[in-house]
């Protein structure tokens, strides 16, 4: 495997107190190259969402360690945290998170104004985003007007537009039909494959299986099975 950008090793995390306390990762270890698609399933409960909000820093584990281009992020302070995630990470959730008031260009563009970077340049590149996303005709709608599908191609440009190494992505096609599922699965597997972006993604939908060189499987908070292949 390549260096990784991403790993976790040993990672625990539990949740609760006494008798009713759950073990949601049980020393967890795992390694993310670039330019690959690793998709995690497992059941309710498996651990999966923490996993993600571990891998994206948006959690401390317990105990184990979080490396990010080979920096470790356990040790670092909150504001160091949040720094080292908007410079690395971009995320895309099912729920597509837009803001209701604002179109689809300034959706993307809040990427920036979060960042402190929003300029001129950084709005033609998130025009030129939404171009090679197919929405260049949708800068100007706002979500109510947008299908499931291209809400879900703005928050994939809103997550690429400070041009992080990493994108996870939490049940992205959960809430889609078939077509617009099978569409974003392989814009996504396009940034890895070609983009070479280290693309993790949680989901319950088996067919994702055929756009991911890797399956984790996770049970009750530990891996059960790591499989790769040839795509």
């Amino acid at each position: 495997m390549p260096n990784p950008v991403l790993a976790i090793q040993d990672a625990r995390v539990g949740y609760g107190d006494g008798a009713a306390r759950v073990q949601a990762l049980a020393g967890i270890s795992l390694s993310f190259a670039p330019a690959t698609v690793t998709l995690i399933m497992g059941p309710s409960g498996s651990g999966k969402t923490t996993l993600l909000s571990v891998l994206g820093c948006l959690l401390r584990p317990d105990t184990g360690h979080v490396l990010i281009d080979g920096q470790e992020a356990g040790n670092l302070s909150e504001p160091e945290r949040t720094a080292l995630r908007r410079r690395h990470i971009g995320f895309v959730f099912q729920a597509f998170r837009l803001f209701r008031s604002l179109n689809s260009l300034q959706n993307v563009l809040i990427a920036a104004e979060i960042a402190g970077v929003a300029d001129a340049a950084m709005r033609e590149q998130a025009r030129q985003l939404l171009d090679r996303l197919g929405m260049s005709k949708k800068l100007a709608a706002k979500p109510k007007a947008l299908s499931g599908g291209e809400k879900q191609r703005i928050a994939i440009a809103r997550a690429l537009l400070c041009k992080p190494r990493i994108v996870l992505a939490d049940e992205p096609t959960a809430s889609l039909d078939s077509k617009a599922g099978r569409e974003i699965s392989e814009i996504l597997q396009g940034l890895a494959e070609r983009g070479g972006h280290t693309v993790v993604v949680v989901s319950h939908d088996p067919r994702w299986e055929a756009f991911a060189r890797r399956t984790v499987v996770l049970q009750d908070g530990c891996v059960v099975d790591d499989r790769s292949r040839e795509l």
